[in-house]
């Protein structure tokens, strides 16, 4: 497991620059916004167009793989809403366990992936079919606020949502590409992976300086719900997911990308949400903060106890 932690330390090491560079104002404290703008908007996108439009059409439709991620996210999300109705209303609940089932794939995740599988071109495509198809998720959650602050305008939202996802879009134009069967020129393929590759170390310290600003709550403010929402995200799930993937007979390889992406702390586009519709952004930022801390120790953990279930 020490190895393991050793693999992925980077990982947080620059979680934890970004962390320092806000404290210390290194760079204006909107670099980290600038930043994750950066990655979301044009490298990650770029990155998935160039893996997704060079590989095969087998590697990229894997009934498995999908409907095991669908339903390791699905079980937990309805379970999760069920059991907070206690604490929250009802659009609260859902979005409660939205938040306590969305993983920061592309954010954490992926450069998680490359550390523990390196030259494996396959972790791209894990993150990118996972993020994808964690997107109804998102719509979902986009769908409860935006209909619990004007129910006339929830439907727009949601077409909204799906025109402005850069993710999405670069994942299409690969897949576009790949289902025609072109072969792209280097001096299309050499840009978006150069651009690509700035995706990873360039988002962890936008994760470090964002968590560093919103890092307002202690652990004296922990709760029941926060408890809930953590394991859920680091257990629940990637323990639903190994199942689910293990029952499907997935390849070992893509089970063990599959698990671990659902293992990653709870995404920043949970408290992005949570701000901008005004609802729980305490809660959200507390969970955000306290899954990825204790990500440190849960990711080796996890990746451990999949090689010892083979």
């Amino acid at each position: 497991m020490l190895e393991i932690f050793s693999t992925i330390a980077p990982v947080f090491v620059l979680m934890l620059l970004g962390a320092v560079i806000f404290r210390l104002d290194i760079l204006p404290p909107t670099a980290g916004s600038i930043l994750n703008t950066f990655v979301y908007r044009l490298a990650l996108p770029l990155l998935l167009f160039s893996s997704i439009a060079q590989a095969s059409l087998a590697r990229i439709f894997q009934a498995g793989f999908v409907g095991g991620v669908v339903l390791g996210t699905l079980i937990p999300f309805v379970g999760t809403a069920a059991l907070v109705r206690r604490w929250y209303t009802n659009p609260q609940s859902w979005f409660v366990a939205f938040a306590a089932t969305f993983s920061n794939a592309a954010f954490v995740g992926l450069p998680v992936l490359q550390l523990l599988f390196p030259q494996n071109p396959d972790a791209v495509l894990a993150m990118g079919i996972f993020a994808l198809f964690g997107l109804p998720f998102v719509l979902a959650a986009v769908f409860v606020l935006e209909r619990q602050h004007s129910p006339q305008t929830a439907g727009r939202a949601l077409l909204g949502v799906l025109a402005r996802n850069p993710l999405l879009l670069g994942s299409l134009a690969g897949l576009a590409v790949a289902v025609v069967g072109i072969r792209l020129p280097q001096w299309i393929t050499v840009p978006c992976q150069m651009l690509g590759h700035t995706a990873s170390p360039l988002a962890l310290i936008a994760i470090g300086m964002t968590l560093a600003r919103t890092a307002r709550a202690t652990i004296r403010d922990l709760g029941p719900n926060h408890l809930l929402i953590g394991a859920v995200k680091l257990f629940v799930q990637p323990a639903v997911t190994f199942v689910v993937l293990s029952l499907w007979q997935v390849d070992p390889t893509w089970r063990a990308m599959g698990t671990m992406l659902a293992a990653m702390p709870v995404g920043t586009m949970a408290f992005v949400l949570a701000e901008a519709y005004g609802t729980l952004a305490p809660t959200i930022s507390l969970a955000v903060l306290g899954t990825t801390v204790f990500a440190t120790v849960t990711l080796p953990a996890t990746f451990a106890l999949i090689h010892v279930l083979g």
